[in-house]
This record gives C-alpha cells, structure tokens and sequence, in this order.
C-alpha cells in the first residue's frame, strides 16, 4: 500500500499544479444540474413595443432596446425586481402593475402574449396603449408569443420566488446552489428611419369619364376622389394588422375600383365624371400622406397625374367598414356614420351624394348618421381624414361604422381578421356603390339595372383581399415602396384603373413632423447560469482544494512519517495480540 501511495506522491509533484487539473471536472459536475444543462441557451422571437416622435420633441414609445439581465417574474419581491428583466403574462399586465414595476425600477419587461385574445385580453391591451404609446417609456418593452417552451422557463422562474421568504442564511445558500436565467437581446441600437432607407408612397389610379375625344374637355370634367389610407397603428410594431381600421376601407376602395371599371371600360356607361382612387401611406400619423399628396396638386410645378383642385367635386374617406358598432343595447347595428366638417347644404355635391346615400340605406334597412363635427384647429392632431380635404375647401366626408374618432378599435394591435364581420363589410360596400351610381348616373332605380353580376359585390374578392392584408402587420415603419403588399395594391390599380402612379410620400430633413424607427423585432436569448455569488463561492471552494492539496504535498514528508508510526504501532499492537 505504501508503495502505492508513493507512486501517487510521485505524479503529482512531477506534474504539479497541471495535476490539479483531474479533478477540475469532478467539482464542475458537482456544480451543474445536468437536467439544465442540456438547454443552456435558447433563443425566441421577441416584438418590441413601437418608439416613434412626434412634433416639438415629444418622443414616444419605447425608448431602449437593448438589454442583457437576470429574469425574475411580476410575483418577485420589489427588491428582487430591480435591474431585472421581469417576465409577466398579459393577464397580470395592467397599467397599475406597470407603473408599479417602473416605480420599482425594473430593468425591462417582457410580456407573454396568447395566441388568441379575450376580451379581457383586448381592453387590458387597449388601456396600456392609451398610456404607453403617449408617453416615453425608458426601459425596453418586449412582447413574446406564448409556448411551451416560455411556459416552462415562467414556471421555474416563477417557482424560485419561494427562496425570496426564508430567511437571510437560506437565501445566501440558494443563491450559491440554485440555477439562474439571463436574458439577452443583442440587437443593434435602434435608429431613426430617414428617406435614403426609407420611401414610402401614395397609390393613385384613375378613371377617365366623358367624351375624351378632346382633351380640352376633359380637364372640364368634374373629379370624385375615393381614397383611404393602408397603414395600421398598435401597442407592437410588428403585430398590428389594422383589418377593420382600415384593412377594411382598403378593401372597400379596391372593390368600388373594380366594380367601377366595368362601367367606365363600356363608352355607352362611362359617366361624366372622373373617379380618382387614392391610397395613402402614413395616414396614421396625423394623414400625413395625404397631406403630401394635396400639397403636390397645389404645386406650381409640373408633375404626372396632378389634378386641378378646383375640379373635385367633393372626396369620400373609406375609414373601418368591416364591423357593426353597438351604440346602445336596443341598437346593435349603428350602420354606416357619415363624418363631415361642415354640413352639406342643398344644391351641394355633398348633399347629393347624402341623399343617395340615405336611399339606399333606407331601402336596405340599415341606419345612416350625420355627424358634423368642426375642425379644432387648436390642435396638432386632426380626427378624421376629410379633415385634410376641408382645410384645402374640398368637400370631402368620411364613411365609417364609428361613431366617435376616439374609440380605442380605431388604433389597436387586437384589431384582427376575427375583429371584421366580412358579412357586414360586403353590405357596406354594396351601400357605397350603389349611392355613388347613383349619384354619377343622376338616377335613383339605375343602380339596381347596372348591378349585374359583373358589378355586384363579389363576396369571394372581398374575403381574399381581407384575409391578404390581415395576414401581415402594416405600420408605417414596415410600409416602405417595394412592399410586396404595396406592389400588390399597385398591380389591381395597373389592372383596373388608368394613369396609374406611385407617387414617393417625401420627409421633411428638418423639423419633420413625426419620426419612425427599425429594429422592430429582435432575438432573445435565455442562458441558464449560476448566480454572481456562485462564481464567488466557487472560487473559494477551489481555491481551498488547491490550498489543501499543496499543504499536503509539501508536508508529505511528515505525513508520511506520521502514518507510518502509526502503522508500526498497529501493526506491534497485532503481533501481542495474537501471541496472547
């Protein structure tokens, strides 16, 4: 045995310290839990709450995006939520709970989504983006679709709370033995969107109505304009489709475009008047591409498709017409609300319009409102897009199914395809169309005589263009001009319209009146790792072994020594015995 054991003293003092290295890897499979290990980093989508400004400073939204820290969840003490990255459910995730977690300084928020939202869900969303998107929030807020996999990492999270009620020595052991989780978003800073990487642009197409056999005349001919504006607004970037607002009104507009374009491709139906159809980018901040686009037509410069101003009879904004709003409990249909800025008097285009309108909705049993409001040029935000035509002196009204330009559907990531009623959208459409044959062919029975199959509203058009533009988020951010849902948009208008344009929405350098940014979604990595008091402990520990391991080879000698007496003791201690 002692000839072992001197074999043993031998290696380690020719191979020392490297020898210390053999049991290296015993300490650090003593220290991991093997079950972790196996999934030591995973990685996730995760959205980022929109950042954009607005006038006079005012910036908005989220204002960081980078964040690398230890995850604790919304049921942690305060004192184990600060600096931390704090996981939460949007059941737990009020406006109250929110400011709470910022009072208590949590270092970012991630927020786990359902797949499908409850109307619990809905209005919990819709009060946090009342308040967050006004506001600057400094801390990175991120949202994560749910899984099993999120799931679990909540649960153990979330269980490792119980440690945070013992007492002080408890809570030192657990921190050394227990497993952490880091999360990490390694994403470039988030920087502002400016024309040479970004270009968004209005759609326009046209049809050409009257005798154009002189083109003098033409210009004569008095002008509807038809527009609605394509973009979406919400909580997240990159999870806010819009499909009632106004998804809806860009299917509405792209469906009067082709029933239209079968009366204006007959000359025995073409009607002397020109229909402009119009889509607008940008229009959730403040309509700004229709804004623009008045702005070109004012122009003193030449540009292709300008129009003469003076020529538009009055312009119709198609804004949500994909749902019924309830206004009371006897009234479960408020049916279509027309939105003017002034009231539209006899003898007025307007007025017309209005009364055909109100024909056929009374034939059809469907209720339609006026609702006059003035503009309040008190402030930097308009409510309604025929707002932009008024403050030029164009007659324009907007058709909509809401009642108030205040409704929180109006902005909201919860606006989904399962939010539009496609049956209600159709007989929307079927309303407009039929007033505004109406109202071009001064007949109120020729409507129903035009509306054959070709021109009746195709129920399966309707669903295929919803259900495409629902299919993807459309904020301002993401819409630049080679979007393959704008190049989409633009090829029905090259299919059924005439002098087809894409015309660039340009930004002001200085001053603009809002600004947009990137870095919309991003990767989250979770680490399973030990806690910092870990690596401290650890350090000790191993320090301790090396420390013992020297004392024992430099004082082998004695050691050796020292055993050996005893063995020789022992060992005379045996022979007495057994000669007794």
């Amino acid at each position: 045995m002692l000839d072992g054991l001197q074999t043993i003293t031998d290696m380690f003092r020719s191979n020392y310290p490297f020898s210390m290295l053999y049991f290296l890897p015993l300490i650090l499979m003593l220290t991991n839990d093997p079950r972790l290990m196996v999934n030591a980093a995973q990685e996730f989508q995760v959205y980022r709450m929109q950042q954009y400004d607005m006038p006079f400073g005012n910036q908005l939204g989220s204002r960081s995006n980078q964040l690398s820290m230890e995850a604790r969840t919304i049921n942690s003490k305060p004192n184990f939520i600060s600096r931390r990255c704090v996981l939460v459910n949007l059941d737990d995730f009020t406006l109250e709970r929110y400011q709470t977690l910022t009072s208590q300084y949590a270092g970012a928020i991630l927020v786990i989504l359902p797949q499908n939202y409850t109307l619990e869900q809905k209005l919990t969303i819709k009060s946090l983006e009342s308040q967050l998107l006004h506001e600057a929030v400094k801390i990175p807020v991120y949202f994560i679709k749910e899984t099993p996999e999120i799931n679990d990492y909540y649960n153990y999270i979330d269980t490792d709370k119980s440690s945070q009620d013992s007492n002080a020595f408890q809570i030192l052991i657990d921190s050394v033995i227990s497993n952490g989780f880091q999360f990490v978003i390694n994403s470039p800073n988030s920087k502002q969107l400016t024309q040479s990487d970004f270009q968004a642009v209005n759609l326009q197409g046209k049809l050409n109505g009257g005798d154009h056999g002189d083109q003098s005349k033409a210009r004569k001919i008095p002008t509807i304009i038809i527009t609605a504006h394509y973009d979406a607004f919400g909580l997240v970037t990159s999870m806010s489709n819009g499909c009632d607002s106004n998804g809806s009104g860009v299917v509405a507009l792209l469906e009067l475009s082709r029933i239209l374009s079968y009366l204006y491709s007959n000359s025995r139906t073409i009607a002397p008047i020109n229909i402009l159809f119009l889509l607008t980018a940008e229009g959730k901040f403040n309509y700004y591409g229709l804004k623009k686009w008045l702005e070109e037509q004012s122009d003193s410069n030449e540009l292709a498709g300008k129009i003469d101003l003076d020529d538009i009879q009055f312009a119709i904004c198609l804004d949500s017409l994909g749902k019924a709003t309830r206004l009371s409990d006897e009234i479960a249909d408020g049916g279509l609300f027309m939105h003017v800025s002034r009231p539209p008097k006899e003898g007025q285009a307007t007025y017309e319009f209005l009364k055909s309108l109100e024909n056929v909705a009374n034939k059809s049993n469907v209720r339609l409102d006026l609702n006059h409001k003035k503009i309040n040029l008190a402030s930097d935000l308009l409510a309604w897009e025929h707002e932009r035509f008024s403050l030029s002196k164009i007659p324009a009204l907007t058709l909509s199914h809401f009642q108030s330009y205040k409704d929180s559907d109006r902005n909201t990531m919860t606006d989904t395809l399962e939010n539009v009623d496609k049956a209600i959208l159709t007989r929307n459409i079927k309303l407009i169309s039929q007033a505004l044959i109406q109202y071009i062919y001064r007949n109120e029975d020729i409507s129903q005589d035009l509306l054959n199959s070709d021109l009746f509203v195709s129920e399966d058009f309707v669903a295929s263009w919803l259900e495409k533009i629902c299919s993807q988020p459309r904020t301002a951010s993401l819409l630049n001009k080679n979007h393959p849902l704008v190049n989409q948009f633009f090829s029905h208008f090259n299919h059924y319209l005439q002098e087809t344009l894409k015309q660039p929405v340009k930004i002001q350098a200085k001053e603009p009146e809002f600004v947009l940014y990137n870095e919309e979604e991003a990767t989250l990595v979770i680490y399973n790792v030990k806690p910092a008091a870990f690596d401290f402990f650890l350090a000790l520990l191993v320090a301790a072994y090396v420390g013992l391991i020297y004392l024992f080879v430099i004082n082998f000698g004695q050691i050796f020594s020292f055993l050996n007496r005893k063995l020789a003791v022992n060992g005379r201690l045996g022979v007495k015995s057994k000669s007794n």
